[in-house]
């Protein structure tokens, strides 16, 4: 059976999808979350920490639970007044547009399936360097087309835009993740990912620490250089 979109835009999609409760919480953000907690506990101070793609606020609470000194941002206007029913700040936010918060103002950015509905990255990735504090964390899942099932549909004459939802305009695998992950802004310290794996109780989902074929989902943890190529360079000039 065909399936129809009918929507205004990006906006009225995930609108339609949190009213009608459809939210995903899966093991690769359990994953991330734990992976914040493990590498920038919230001691010794506030840790500031922005949920960009918060939704209705699932895993921006988790953080809050956490100790962390949390704002949510999302597309939707749905998903931000159910977060701001939880007791938690956040803003309405559409990626195109530059962050309304100071520079250098966050501990951790955290972007839980985001990163496969951003149509610009230079512009996004520019956003989360400028509001991330040197050697701030920057720690994203996204799905990895590089897993076994998407190589071999491939073959078949099947593309990414046919396995992954409507919103998806970019698709993931490692070469990817390096090219915009590993560079003079950020270093990439981990990526690793989440394996469906057949078990006698149904599919279960293990962590793995390196991404593989097996990885159906990328984990991924970065931080903001202290200081770029660039910015020594021009020291040295001077």
């Amino acid at each position: 059976m065909q399936r129809h979109f009918i929507y205004n835009d990006i906006q009225d999609w995930f609108d339609q999808r949190y009213e009608r409760g459809e939210e995903v919480l899966a093991e690769k953000k359990q994953y991330g979350v734990d992976l914040v907690h493990q590498l920038r506990p919230p001691t010794g101070g506030a840790v500031r920490c922005l949920d960009i793609g918060c939704g209705t606020g699932r895993i921006t609470q988790q953080f809050v639970d956490l100790g962390y000194e949390t704002t949510g941002a999302d597309i939707s206007p749905v998903a931000i007044e159910r977060l701001r029913s939880r007791g938690i700040a956040g803003f309405v936010h559409n990626v195109a547009d530059p962050l309304p918060l100071d520079d250098e103002s966050q501990d951790i950015v955290w972007n839980g399936d985001m990163l496969e509905l951003v149509p610009d990255m230079f512009r996004f990735m520019a956003e989360m360097h400028r509001v991330l504090r040197p050697g701030g964390l920057l720690v994203f899942t996204t799905p990895h087309m590089g897993f076994w099932y998407y190589r071999l549909a491939a073959l078949v004459g099947k593309c990414s835009s046919d396995m992954t939802p409507p919103s998806h305009v970019r698709f993931w695998t490692k070469h990817g993740i390096n090219y915009f992950f590993e560079n003079e802004f950020f270093e990439l310290d981990m990526l690793a990912g989440v394996a469906p794996l057949p078990s006698w109780r149904g599919k279960r989902y293990v962590r793995r620490r390196r991404l593989s074929l097996l990885c159906r989902d990328i984990v991924g943890v970065a931080h903001k250089r202290r200081t770029t190529a660039r910015a020594a360079n021009q020291r040295n000039a001077a």
